[in-house]
């Protein structure tokens, strides 16, 4: 197709699409001047692919990722997502669905220590977490407790179902922290087992090799009252406490009573003591 001096040439490849509803083709093209490509819809109209690449529509990122290996392996994924797009003979292969979830979880670490670093940086603190201005809020070791009208309301209330004594109820040395003004944090490494990237049937365990695993840092954060909550997952006890300062600031919750709640983990103790003290 002509037009003037420039042509409209069909690409000699196919762009590919995997979907919610399957693998899919099209054609793509290109504006030529004088032997040179001024415009090529397969790279500035939709987005540039390498070899034979596919690009990954949102709604199947979130069936084959949200909903699907994030819940079950990738070969079991690829075969259920496969089956419900009727395409089992040239479907997305378990290899592929892997490398891709590999691809997009590299992209969201990549974005999550960018916007963790620049929160950092902003209040106060290097990119590693060091405490580089002491503010006030940054210090605050008592805790806000709740009033005696809503303690005494909240002693009646368990008079009228149970038999404890009232005494010890109102003698008890621990104080009664405002949920409102507490940020509670669950921390501890967790363990599981690294899936295979491929799995020989007939093949006994002992002869694939040595099992491998995989080491994370969960941490569980709630404040106030209600589902007021957030988990945190991260690679290293030090890369996930950079992403929780990050987090409580950026959250407005660095001036509430901060509160860990841990095992005898000696090394994530230690720290989470340098790291908030």
């Amino acid at each position: 197709m002509i037009s003037g001096d420039k042509e409209i040439a069909i690409n000699p490849h196919p762009y590919r699409i995997d979907g919610e509803i399957g693998r899919l083709t099209f054609t793509c093209h290109q504006v030529v001047h004088e032997g040179k490509c001024q415009y090529n819809t397969a790279q500035d109209l939709f987005s540039g692919l390498q070899g034979l690449e596919f690009y990954k529509t949102i709604g199947f990122k979130e069936i084959a990722m949200i909903y699907g290996d994030k819940e079950k392996s990738y070969r079991k994924t690829a075969k259920l997502i496969n089956r419900i797009r009727y395409q089992e003979e040239e479907g997305t292969p378990s290899r592929t669905l892997h490398e891709c979830t590999k691809k997009e979880g590299q992209g969201l670490l990549c974005y999550i220590d960018a916007k963790t670093k620049r929160i950092l940086t902003n209040n106060g603190f290097s990119e590693d977490g060091e405490c580089l201005t002491i503010k006030a809020e940054y210090t605050n070791k008592e805790p806000e407790t709740i009033s005696e009208k809503q303690i005494t309301a909240a002693i009646d209330e368990c008079m009228e179902v149970t038999e404890i004594d009232r005494d010890t109820l109102e003698s008890n040395h621990v104080p009664y922290e405002n949920p409102k003004k507490s940020t509670c944090i669950a921390i501890d490494d967790v363990i599981v087992k690294k899936q295979e990237k491929t799995r020989e049937i007939g093949i006994r365990k002992e002869e694939r090799g040595k099992r491998k695993y995989v080491h994370n840092t969960i941490a569980h954060i709630s404040q106030g009252e209600g589902d007021n909550s957030y988990v945190l997952n991260g690679h290293g006890i030090k890369n996930v406490l950079m992403y929780l300062m990050a987090l409580l600031f950026h959250n407005g919750l660095i001036g509430t009573r901060i509160q860990f709640f841990t095992d005898g983990h000696t090394t994530l103790n230690k720290v989470i003591l340098k790291s908030f003290s």
